[in-house]
């Protein structure tokens, strides 16, 4: 009969400062407050700290750093309670957040956010808010009540949600056509076509089978989002198989447009502009990787906590198929309802970390090998891990473990009376506490200069 060997280690409940820091075996650790000993045994204080955001009133839970689109610009954002801040640069002070559409401050759910820096811009995600700031400390919009200004947009422009109106006219047009309405940004992120009811919906069908005729399209819509600057109109019918541009209103304003043929179908075909009903808005998800091959990486909604979600290369405004159960640009892994917790980018593999798993995707979103690794634990919090030198460093429910890709071996020994909520140091005046198991979820870990640091907060203490 096969068994396994399991050895259970008899813990001391201390840790061992004897030795220096710069000593310490592979698997050990120490308990210090500000300063470490070097080898040769002085204290050395950690590097200094310049103080970036102020008059933050709630407890941090989320940092990023942005990268802008000019060379060497950076930015500095922070998660603080249910709102987003930006560092001013200006005596330090910071800026809330407002919606560019409505000119409210943007509200989230509280929770450490989804965050990535990408084409100069921050994406933010969140089970309640999801969206991109540009960096504007001022933003476009002006808003009536208070004047208050936003920059923090919508992932992308949500479509029409009414269809023009359609009345018969003179012109060069046969058979029977409908039309379709985007709306377009100067960055070329546009929306899905006209919807009503959340169904792709088009204009009223004009039939003459005799005589030609021409289109005057009435009360099309405008768009409430200051980032839309054109509006684009799609025909189908007569020789046009499916929907294809056939004219752009370059202003957000007009709201008629006429119709009469001059671009014939086979203009339209040679322009090639074919009308795409895939731009789906983000989904209301709670982890936010990327770029990985130029797309961005989500996960874990409130519907769908096992799914993985991500964007087509070089366009991280939109997910396909994110509305749907049936088809998209998404994956569901493992158990149902075990949540997707963080993803881990490496060259040609994403890692993909759940409560009590781990899995691993190999190669691209669209064709790559979803397998299961041989690790037996999962991530008990989205920050606490971080990756270096091939290996992911992250927190599981025992203690500190170090992973390969494959398998993953627990590296926090020394200390592994914190995690067993016992309390470290017995004789010290101000010992070690245990982690407390109900906020440990809200841990972080980085490395600098070699050195791995693992925090977490204590009872009581806020998140």
């Amino acid at each position: 009969m096969a068994f396994k060997k399991i050895v259970q280690k008899i813990l001391t409940g201390g840790i061992n400062l004897l030795a220096p820091s710069d000593l310490l075996p592979p698997d050990g650790g120490e308990c210090s407050k500000n300063w470490r000993v070097d080898t040769f045994g002085n204290l050395r204080s950690r590097d200094g700290m310049t103080v970036v955001m102020e008059s933050l009133d709630e407890h941090v839970h989320t940092l990023v750093l942005v990268s802008g689109e000019s060379a060497g610009s950076k930015r500095r954002y922070a998660g603080a309670g249910m709102r987003l801040f930006q560092a001013s640069g200006e005596n330090s002070a910071t800026e809330a957040k407002r919606d560019a559409i409505t000119g409210d401050f943007a509200t989230f759910s509280g929770s450490q956010l989804g965050v990535v820096s990408y084409d100069g811009l921050l994406w933010a995600m969140d089970q309640l808010k999801q969206g991109r700031d540009d960096g504007s400390l001022y933003g476009t919009y002006w808003h009536a009540d208070d004047g208050a200004l936003g920059s923090f947009y919508p992932w992308l422009p949500k479509p029409p949600n009414a269809v023009p109106g359609v009345t018969q006219t003179t012109g060069t047009l046969g058979g029977a056509v409908k039309y379709y309405v985007t709306y377009d940004t100067a960055e070329g992120r546009e929306s899905n076509p006209t919807t009503v009811g959340g169904l792709i919906t088009p204009s009223g069908e004009i039939t003459d089978a005799v005589a030609s005729f021409g289109v005057v399209l009435s009360g099309i819509p405008v768009s409430p989002n200051p980032e839309v600057d054109k509006r684009h109109i799609y025909r189908e019918g007569g020789m046009l198989p499916a929907p294809y541009r056939v004219w752009t209103i370059n202003d957000n304003a007009t709201t008629s447009w006429t119709d009469d043929g001059s671009v014939t179908d086979s203009m339209a075909v040679e322009d090639g502009y074919l009308m795409e009903e895939d731009h789906d808005p983000a989904p209301a998800a709670q982890v936010l990787a990327g770029p990985y091959n130029n797309r961005l990486i989500a996960g874990c909604s409130a519907l769908h906590p096992n799914r993985m979600w991500w964007t087509p290369a070089t366009k991280p405004w939109y997910f396909r198929g994110s509305t749907s159960d049936a088809e998209g640009d998404w994956l569901d892994v493992g158990e149902l309802n075990e949540e997707t917790v963080a993803f881990s980018l490496r060259p040609r593999m994403v890692i993909i970390y759940k409560e009590h798993s781990i899995w691993r995707l190999v190669g691209d979103l669209d064709d790559g090998i979803l397998e299961q690794t041989n690790s037996d634990t999962g991530l008990i919090g989205r920050k606490a891990w971080y990756s270096e030198g091939g290996y992911d460093y992250f927190q599981g429910k025992e203690g500190v473990y170090r992973f390969d890709g494959d398998h993953a071996v627990k590296i926090s020994e020394r200390v592994d009376p914190i995690f067993k909520g016992w309390q470290s140091g017995s004789t010290d005046v101000n010992p070690v506490r245990p982690i407390d198991q109900e906020i440990r979820k809200f841990a972080c870990m980085a490395i600098k200069h070699g050195r791995l640091y693992f925090s977490y907060p204590e009872a009581g203490a806020g998140t």
